[in-house]
């Protein structure tokens, strides 16, 4: 079972880091994207947002090792 870790005093679950990372790599796409204008390519931009944090904090997850990677048995 996973534990939870103690930051400053605080319980947080160990979920926490990856979705904090994922956050901020979600900012920096979402104000590249902005900064270009791909937004108004999008029909629904908040499903696109969510989309691309969900990917973001997926990649984040495989890559600390925390999620098993594909085709493994």
């Amino acid at each position: 079972m996973l534990d939870e870790w103690s930051f400053l005093g605080f319980l947080t679950p160990p979920l926490f880091v990856p979705v904090l990372v994922a956050l901020l790599l979600f900012w920096g796409v979402r104000r590249v994207m902005s900064h270009f204008g791909l937004y108004r390519f999008l029909w629904q931009p908040v499903l696109a947002d969510i989309a691309i944090f969900t990917l973001l904090l997926w990649a984040v997850l495989i890559l600390s090792g925390a999620l098993p990677a594909g085709g493994q048995t």
